[in-house]
């Protein structure tokens, strides 16, 4: 999925939308709290051409939190930037089977955390979809503990929140980033794509 798609999914949305009543969702502060599927897939890169390339991926949950600011315009229009960090704890090894006793074929992520800015559109009182963009630092290492990475990489995506009442609501969004990650002290370097699947409540004030 490109942001290309999502900006056409986006205008898609806002057209239906403007068939309902609008009034403004749920506007200002709130903290977060996240639970997340990630879906992590390593392309293995070495610049030794006698070493072998390998791909690898790995399925984890996350756990993380969350501060941001919603405004809402006249037109239902909305905009909410955001900062989060996630805990991972990803570990994912050779599937080829070619570097079964190698630690470098065991690739660790840690964390996440970054900033983005959710834009869309308040399609009723208590429920506004978007389209997200940001920008997300991963923290990575090799299973050797000695050599490691962090990487900045840009993130997009769809998410929905729904307002529970006045001060809770409830989120189901998913994200792509996709970084490059060179390990200090080796040749190793890795293109990893990250699709995350998040649901989450905060509590605004």
């Amino acid at each position: 999925m490109t942001i290309k798609h999502l900006l056409k999914s986006a205008i898609v949305l806002s057209v239906v939308a403007s068939s309902f009543n609008i009034a403004n969702a749920q506007d200002g502060h709130y903290v977060g709290f996240d639970i997340g599927y990630n879906d992590i897939e390593h392309d293995y890169k070495d610049n030794d051409p006698e070493d072998p390339t390998f791909d690898s991926d790995d399925k984890a949950v996350s756990f993380g939190i969350n501060y941001g600011y919603k405004y809402s315009f006249q037109n239902g229009l909305f905009i909410n930037p955001e900062i989060f960090y996630d805990h991972v704890d990803s570990s994912a090894k050779d599937s080829s089977g070619e570097c079964d006793n190698n630690q470098n074929s065991e690739q660790i992520i840690n964390f996440i955390a970054g900033v983005k800015s959710n834009i869309g559109y308040n399609v009723m009182n208590n429920l506004g979809a978007y389209i997200t963009i940001g920008y997300e630092y991963v923290d990575g290492k090799l299973a050797n503990n000695v050599n490691d990475d962090e990487q900045w990489g840009l993130s997009y995506g769809l998410g929905a929140r729904y307002n529970i009442n006045d001060k809770i609501s409830a989120k189901l969004e998913y994200s792509m980033t996709n970084v490059e990650l060179e390990y200090s002290g080796s040749n190793e370097r890795e293109d990893t794509d990250i699709n995350k699947i998040k649901v989450g409540v905060a509590y605004h004030f």
